[in-house]
């Protein structure tokens, strides 16, 4: 008897996993019918009716510290997923990003002839290229969103594919909003700065107090600043707060609302991450910042490859974006670089220049759909093989 339903397993373990992992279930959903969905993922995930094993709040980690930290969940919820692909066995799996994890059960379903479709590869070229040979060997496809990284995997005899910028895309449909300012309680004739501590607890942690200091020095320069914050749905305003008691300024929360956010500041302090690459694509300047634990820290400079650590600068192939790490994460640095961007218009428009150039770096592709198609493509042929 012909089966009749193909079940995917999707696994998603960061907040942006888990937003990527949903674009893709949808352009999925619509391209074939009766698919059922199961894996680790978050709010975007759930909102598609895709059944979690594991929520992405367990898993949610950073540092080496962080990995020791989630162990114990992410080993039952290995053994969850092998007990599911024993009883409930999925047609394919796609793992997005997470690689820690996700490349452990990539070779578990090796063993169980399950093909793998990786989504967001970690990032093996920049650290640890050992895992090299795993992805080559448990994978069918790989697909990268960003174009450097294409040929590293394919010299290593990955079938890689470069499927586009899900952020490009993203931002290129996007509706701003007018007036943001008004509506948000500020001077719209201001200049704005606002702040980006991180999606997770212990982020915020390492660089919120550094940056609301930077913020106070720049204040004292520039006493008509204006100050955000750009609060991820996971972190509350009630922990926020906690670090700004003593501010001398107003400052302004706004829950998960970045693109407005950045489209609207004159300059961002940002922790490294994907909306460092978002804020080059919507053009805003920026200092980019890093803090790990030492662990993690000493073991990166080691494994570490990369030549820069903003997905900015990696595309540019320059130090276009200020990068400040471990002890040079300081309120100095910080308010340095964004009074000089602030107030040299040579510097900032150098700074510009730069980031006008992302976009066609980036391509046209939108990559759910096209990862879909390939997938879909795959999958008819194999039916009809």
């Amino acid at each position: 008897m012909p089966k009749t339903k193909l079940i995917i397993c999707i696994l998603a373990g960061e907040t942006s996993g888990d937003k990527h992992a949903s674009k893709l279930v949808q352009s999925l959903k619509s391209r074939l019918g009766n698919l059922e969905f199961y894996g680790l993922g978050g709010p975007e995930l759930i909102r598609e009716n895709v059944r979690i094993i594991t929520h992405i709040s367990k898993l949610a980690m950073i540092g080496l510290s962080g990995a020791t930290k989630v162990f114990p969940e992410a080993y039952r919820t290995y053994k969850k997923l092998k007990k599911e692909f024993t009883e409930n066995k999925p047609d394919l799996i796609i793992p997005v990003d997470y690689g820690g994890f996700n490349l452990r059960v990539c070779k578990l379903a090796h063993k169980f002839n399950i093909p793998v479709y990786y989504y967001i590869p970690p990032k093996i070229w920049a650290w640890n290229q050992k895992r090299v040979h795993k992805l080559r060997r448990f994978t069918k496809k790989v697909f990268v969103i960003n174009q450097f990284e294409l040929d590293f995997y394919q010299h290593h005899g990955i079938d890689a594919i470069y499927v586009g910028n899900p952020s490009a895309q993203e931002i290129k449909n996007y509706k701003f909003e007018s007036d943001f300012k008004l509506k948000n309680g500020l001077n719209p004739n201001d200049p704005l700065i606002t702040i980006f501590p991180g999606s997770r607890k212990k982020e915020v942690s390492f660089m919120f107090s550094i940056f609301l200091k930077a913020a106070i020095i720049i204040a004292k320069e520039k006493p008509n600043m204006q100050f955000m914050v750009a609060r991820p749905e996971q972190i509350s305003e009630e922990f926020l707060n906690s670090f700004c008691k003593t501010l001398p300024f107003k400052i302004i929360f706004k829950e998960n609302d970045s693109f407005n956010l950045m489209k609207n500041s004159d300059f961002l302090i940002l922790k490294s991450g994907t909306t460092t690459l978002e804020a080059g694509i919507i053009g805003t300047p920026m200092v980019v910042s890093y803090i790990v634990d030492s662990l993690s820290y000493f073991l990166g400079k080691i494994l570490i490859k990369a030549k820069y650590m903003s997905l900015v600068n990696l595309y540019l192939n320059k130090p276009s974006v200020k990068e400040l790490l471990q002890k040079e994460v300081t309120p100095d640095n910080i308010s340095r670089e964004a009074l000089k961007t602030l107030n040299d218009p040579e510097y900032l428009a150098d700074k510009n220049n730069d980031l006008s150039v992302l976009t066609q770096l980036l391509g046209d592709d939108i990559p759910s759909e096209k990862v879909a198609d390939i997938i879909i493509k795959e999958l008819k042929a194999t039916t009809v093989n």
